[in-house]
């Protein structure tokens, strides 16, 4: 079987992918091989095995154009899973717990996370979310009076590293550093994640997040244990839009999907709240993310 080619090589250093990864992508620089070995396979009778390595390059071709996203938001997208090359838009109440909630999975799996130039990104926030921290780099652009310009430098130089990118896109962008930047985008097999208004980028799914609803607080006292939120998806390749609603955070500080009657249970108005330990309070990090999504809103 042919070795990998060098440019696999670098993306997958670039990705922190180990050297195993790479035995996966050595199916894809000799399909030709396993279509001629399926042929032969059929001539000699042994035509189930060649079937089934052809099967097997062709999922594993499917798998490496798409990052897994947590469970919660797999019917929301159209493939899904986040697809290299494209971009994502959040707005609304919660687009930031939204953009962190999508980076999850991807996160997890060993892809790195670069955050450019989102003044209401916070750390405590991500990691409450289950991001690893060690896969987050925060880029923050220097001063300065040409932002768009700036801020497409800083994109095309984060492109080459990361596999995921969370940004707020300029105000009045120049639509042709935004097709460079899209172009970039695409050639490097990256994903994009814009907070609010995508301007004029190109996005395939764009989420937005409404109806935000905190349980465990009673009449003037009591603990914020969750925020359950209405989230719809449309974009040019969904044809009709998709609406779901979730905890966005949980109890747990995670994403979760809202089951039918599945409610936090809220704090007995009978009985003092000092009767409820420490366990049982919503964590300050949980706060962090919905701090964030104010502050991106303000934005």
């Amino acid at each position: 079987m042919a070795a990998p080619s060098l440019a696999l090589r670098r993306s997958y250093v670039r990705a922190g992918c180990p050297d195993e990864h790479l035995l996966v992508e050595q199916v894809f620089d000799t399909i030709g091989e396993v279509r001629s070995g399926a042929d032969v396979g059929t001539k000699s009778g042994g035509g189930n095995q060649g079937t089934e390595t052809l099967a097997l390059a062709r999922t594993a071709l499917a798998t490496s154009r798409v990052l897994p996203v947590v469970d919660p938001l797999v019917a929301l997208l159209p493939d899904g899973a986040l697809v290299r090359g494209r971009a994502v838009s959040c707005g609304g109440a919660a687009s930031m717990s939204l953009a962190l909630a999508l980076a999850v999975q991807a996160t997890a799996s060993g892809s790195w996370l670069a955050v450019v130039d989102v003044a209401s990104f916070g750390l405590e926030a991500a990691e409450e979310f289950g991001i690893p921290l060690e896969r987050v780099v925060r880029v923050d652009p220097p001063h300065r009076k040409a932002m768009g310009e700036a801020w497409a430098e800083v994109m095309g130089a984060v492109l080459d590293g990361f596999e995921v990118v969370v940004t707020q896109v300029p105000q009045r962008l120049n639509a042709g550093l935004a097709r460079r930047v899209q172009a970039r985008l695409k050639a490097r097999e990256a994903v994009m994640i814009a907070l609010g208004r995508p301007g004029p980028f190109a996005v395939d799914t764009d989420l937005q997040a409404t109806d935000p609803q905190w349980e465990g607080v009673a009449d003037g006292w009591g603990c914020l244990r969750g925020r359950r939120v209405g989230v719809t998806a449309s974009g040019r390749r969904v044809p009709r839009p998709r609406r779901a609603t979730l905890w966005l955070p949980g109890p747990d500080g995670r994403v979760a999907t809202v089951e039918p009657f599945d409610r936090t249970e809220r704090l007995d108005r009978t009985e003092p709240s000092d009767r409820f330990d420490r366990s049982d309070r919503f964590d300050d990090a949980g706060l962090a993310a919905a701090a964030g999504d104010v502050l991106s809103a303000a934005g």
